[in-house]
């Protein structure tokens, strides 16, 4: 799981890569990891990686993988309530290291609505 961890990374940081094609081709990969119990080690990397897509993904009518980043979440959040895990995953806390630094549903090419003065 490190080895595709720090290729996906190396994708994330290129400024050459298609970044709506590596949406595409990683939400796959970030939900199924969601899923799996194996590796909580790969579990934190899919969730990184659903929090990417989430914030990134340029198609807002598909609400799914923001259902999976909110399941995910809540469930790391029941794990650390019910004395599963010591402590929430240190990213969450911190801006994301790649793409957008604020979740919003707004699309890129929406304008945000005038303030009045």
């Amino acid at each position: 799981y490190s080895e595709a961890a720090k290729d996906i990374d190396a994708l994330l940081q290129d400024p050459a890569t298609d970044k709506e094609e590596l949406i595409n081709r990683l939400e796959p990969i970030a939900r199924a990891g969601l899923r799996q119990k194996e590796s909580k080690e790969w579990f934190e990397e899919c969730l990184n990686y659903a929090r990417y897509i989430a914030y990134n993904k340029s198609d807002r009518k598909d609400p799914y993988i923001h259902q999976d980043y909110a399941s995910a979440l809540e469930t790391v959040i029941k794990q650390v309530i019910n004395g599963e895990s010591k402590a929430l995953p240190a990213f969450l806390g911190e801006e994301p290291k790649y793409g957008k630094k604020e979740y919003s549903m707004r699309h890129d090419k929406l304008k945000a609505k005038p303030v009045k003065k």
